[in-house]
Order: C-alpha cells, then sequence, then structure tokens
C-alpha cells in the first residue's frame, strides 16, 4: 500500500466480504484471508495485510462510506 496516494496495489486477486457489524469485522473476518472487509452497519471498509492472521496488519480502515451504503464486490473494480 502507497500511503501517499489513493490507489492499493494487491499482489493477487484481492477478496472481499461483509460483516453486520464492526465486531464482526474486527474480530472473526480479520483472522480469515480476505483483503477488504466491510462493516454494513456503520460503512467501515478495512483493509486486511496479513492474511489469516489475528488483526490488520498494516492495514486498517482506508474508509468510511457515509450512511453505510450496500455494498458488495459487484460494486468494487479491480484492475
Amino acid at each position: 500500500m502507497n500511503q501517499y496516494s489513493d490507489i492499493l496495489y494487491f499482489s493477487k486477486n484481492p477478496t472481499f466480504t461483509t460483516g453486520a457489524y464492526k465486531k464482526e469485522v474486527k474480530k472473526k473476518l480479520a483472522k480469515q484471508d480476505f483483503d477488504l472487509l466491510y462493516d454494513q452497519k456503520k460503512g467501515g471498509l478495512y483493509l486486511n495485510e496479513n492474511g489469516s492472521d489475528k488483526g490488520f496488519g498494516d492495514g486498517g480502515i482506508i474508509a468510511i462510506l457515509k450512511g453505510a451504503p450496500e455494498l458488495t464486490s459487484g460494486n468494487l473494480e479491480f484492475v
């Protein structure tokens, strides 16, 4: 991740999942091998840089989507 740009670089095809609330995203889903996690209740989009290890590694929250809109992998474009 380059902290000076709005572009995130992934070394493989990124994976995405959603959680019903922040605790589920931070405690349960962060221990699984997803690159991006979305908190459906609060609108937080998290980058998980350490795979299935505990926590997010050097990642963490990268965006808060106002109004917590519905977000699916179809809403994200990876090039």
